[in-house]
């Protein structure tokens, strides 16, 4: 009993649930990129210190 417009609905749904985790891997790699640089020049300046 689903009319046209409504399994267009889910269809954009789905996608856009789609787009936004695809979106949220690429926003978790960059910040996990940063992090790992943010511990890695931390470490380099505390032994450059020593």
């Amino acid at each position: 009993m689903t009319s046209a417009s409504e399994l267009n609905f889910y269809t954009v749904l789905l996608t856009f649930r789609a787009k936004c985790r695809e979106f949220a891997a690429k926003l978790a790699r960059y910040f996990h990129n940063i992090a790992g640089n943010a511990i890695k020049f931390i470490t380099l300046k505390n032994t450059a210190g020593r």
